[in-house]
């Protein structure tokens, strides 16, 4: 029996989130809420095995904070530069070792509407214990400060989207940190040690938050 994507996305819709609009993407699903002052993602990625049958590869989220973006597209812009990053969460999260999940549900192919139940009940427990907690948790800059400066740099790089530096100084900035000064100032003296091609974005936007 042939198992399209049209048949995997019928299935995919069914997963409702309350408050969610679902987009098709390329290889994912994005359930994505529009707050005030940000955007909720949560992703379903996927690999496409059609007519056999696909596997979803796993549930992560992001939120991006238009005050942080705002800034960090205005300095590109000055410099006319276009991120190599594309559009991508201020905060970021993937969900792979959540307690009380059976993530070999994911090994599983689906090729029809039975095998698809299964992993939705794993893909709705993570989105239940793991998503709409991260976004309740994460509602405001001055969380994210918060948690972010306890972090390590291996689990703040998984967490503060890339470009990492750039995004750590508006948020500093905006949450009043008086580090920041300090922070900015290796920042920038960094980029112009190692020649880096981020150099004129990272000095531009120093300049620029000194006005915010």
């Amino acid at each position: 029996m042939v198992y399209n994507k049209a048949d995997f996305k019928k299935h995919i819709e069914t997963l409702q989130i309350a408050g969610f609009k679902i987009k098709d993407t390329v290889q994912a699903f994005l359930f994505i809420r529009k707050q005030h002052n940000r955007i909720e993602t949560i992703t379903i990625s996927y690999r496409d095995y059609a007519p056999h049958g696909f596997y979803i590869d796993g549930v992560s989220v992001d939120i991006y904070f238009e005050e942080v973006e705002n800034i960090l597209a205005l300095t590109n812009e000055k410099l006319n530069i276009r991120s190599r990053y594309g559009k991508t969460g201020t905060i970021q999260r993937v969900f792979t070792k959540l307690p009380d999940i059976n993530y070999s549900v994911f090994e599983s192919e689906i090729n029809n509407e039975s095998a698809f139940n299964q992993v939705a009940v794993e893909v709705e427990k993570i989105i239940r214990l793991g998503a709409l907690p991260f976004f309740e948790q994460f509602r405001t800059l001055q969380n994210v400060i918060e948690e972010s400066e306890k972090m390590v740099l291996e689990e703040m790089a998984n967490f503060i989207g890339q470009p990492l530096p750039q995004r750590r100084m508006i948020i500093k900035k905006l949450c009043k940190d008086p580090h920041f000064e300090e922070y900015a100032k290796m920042v920038v003296d960094f980029y112009e040690k190692e020649k880096d091609q981020d150099e004129p974005i990272v000095r531009q936007l120093y300049h620029d938050l000194k006005t915010v």
